[in-house]
Parts: C-alpha cells; sequence; structure tokens
C-alpha cells in the first residue's frame, strides 16, 4: 500500500473515531484506532467499543468484499464480536454495514447485511450497551 493510500487509511479511521465520539459521548471514551495491533497481527481498526469489531474504509468505490473482511476480523477478536464495516464513499455521507442476524432475531440463520447511516448505528450502540450496562 502507497503512502497516499496509507494516508486515506488513516484520515478515515481517525474521521470514524471523531464521529463516534461526537455521537456516543461517554460511550466512546475507549474507542481508539488499532493501528498497532493491525500492523502486527491484523485486527479490526477500531477497539474499544465490545461487542462490536468495527473496520473503517474510505474509499472512491464500494466493495462488497468489505462485509467479509470484517467477518474475519470480528472472528479473531471474538466468538461473539459483531462485526461492522463503517464506510465513506468519497463526496458521501457515512454509512455502516451489520450482519442482520446480529440485529434481527428472526433473521438469526440469514445472511443477510443491513446498511444503515451512521447515527443510526450509534442509535443502536447506545441501546444494546445501556440493555447491557444495566
Amino acid at each position: 500500500m502507497g503512502k497516499l493510500s496509507r494516508d486515506k487509511v488513516a484520515r478515515g479511521e481517525r474521521e470514524a473515531l471523531h464521529l463516534l465520539t461526537r455521537e456516543l459521548g461517554n460511550i466512546a471514551e475507549n474507542v481508539q484506532r488499532n493501528y498497532l495491533e493491525q500492523s502486527a497481527h491484523g485486527g479490526c481498526d477500531l477497539v474499544g467499543l465490545p461487542p462490536f469489531a468495527i473496520e473503517i474504509k474510505r474509499a472512491k468505490n464500494y466493495s462488497s468484499k468489505w462485509s467479509l473482511q470484517a467477518a474475519e476480523q470480528a472472528a479473531r477478536v471474538s466468538e461473539s464480536a459483531i462485526p461492522v464495516v463503517m464506510y465513506r464513499i468519497d463526496r458521501h455521507d457515512w454509512r455502516v454495514e451489520i450482519p442482520g442476524r446480529f440485529l434481527i432475531n428472526e433473521l438469526k440463520d440469514e445472511n443477510e447485511i443491513i446498511t444503515m447511516s451512521a447515527p443510526a448505528f450509534c442509535t443502536i450502540v447506545r441501546e444494546r450497551l445501556s440493555v447491557g450496562g444495566s
């Protein structure tokens, strides 16, 4: 990967981290980039928001391969990690993808991917973590 690509990746990770911190407040106080672990062993891009294993993508075009990569990285984190792809295509807003089986019980045996806005994802995070934290 060239320097321009690495810089774009790092910018995307910082931008996503800022968005999550702004939207989630105290919930996101432990979220951070995982660049040291990534370079050594792979792993998700953002850590500190369990059970969500977040892959960040910042690109010119969308790739359906991102969800597969997120699932592989989440499996490295733990069996219960929820794979999340948070992506932004040039000149568009942030979007988030999560396998539907992690969101809707009726989809537990399906492989459907649900795409939503970043604020919608943050609503899910707040709901999941407040229920789990109560």
